[in-house]
């Protein structure tokens, strides 16, 4: 769920072995992504546009999305997925929608508590910390803006030793390959690459060599 490594991750005749191996392989998704074909079961969920929630981005921010569209055929959400699996398993998991969720969350966190569904709707971006729920609080936009969590107020800063690349050059494996993302894709492509606007975008292959070694 959420990852295709079939696709994106190093040494994939290694992964496919693994995966080869499996004795069973359920993969949810809303492409038939690499992965997926290699799925012994598919459960098919919706996409972002066809369900509501909230995003959270490494800026510490959040923000509430609404659906735009319904869903086509009987198609069920990641959490309605999640929680009828989990019922079948022994753990009854049951809410009626993502703001159950989401409060359930904001209780366990004291630095996200503030961030209520009715004030990400109203602000459309909410920065945690957010402990309060009333207007007041409208979260953190500079996290240490006068000093750090520290006994000294200061940050702190640490140094490791450099350590050599694993994978060494030789005679047999004289070069170095590093990849780079293709202009308008996302990821592992599961969304963007089914997108025929973006691909119009893509430049033919190829590849650009260091001339220093």
């Amino acid at each position: 769920m959420g990852e295709d490594p079939l696709q994106t991750d190093a040494e994939l005749s290694a992964v496919r072995k693994a995966f080869d191996d499996l004795e069973l392989v359920i993969v949810q998704d809303i492409f038939m992504t690499k992965t997926a074909s290699a799925a012994d079961v598919i459960l098919p969920s919706t996409s972002w546009g066809e369900h509501e929630g909230v995003y959270t981005a490494a800026d510490r921010g959040f923000q509430r999305f609404f659906k735009a569209v319904e869903p086509k055929w009987d198609l069920k959400t990641d959490w309605q997925i999640i929680s009828e699996i989990a019922t079948r398993m022994g753990y009854k998991m049951h809410y009626n929608n993502t703001q159950e969720i989401w409060d359930e969350l904001r209780h366990l966190c004291p630095d996200f508590y503030g961030a209520t569904y009715e004030k990400m709707g109203e602000l459309g971006y909410v920065m945690w910390p957010c402990r309060d729920e009333s207007d007041a609080d409208q979260g953190t936009s500079y996290l240490f803006k006068e000093k750090f969590d520290t006994p000294n107020g200061l940050a702190q800063f640490f140094t490791c030793d450099w350590v050599a690349p694993i994978d060494k050059l030789t005679d047999e494996y004289p070069m170095v390959l590093s990849t780079v993302r293709e202009v308008g894709h996302y990821s592992c492509r599961s969304m963007t690459g089914n997108c025929a606007a973006l691909a119009a975008l893509a430049d033919e292959p190829g590849y650009a060599q260091n001339q220093y070694r």
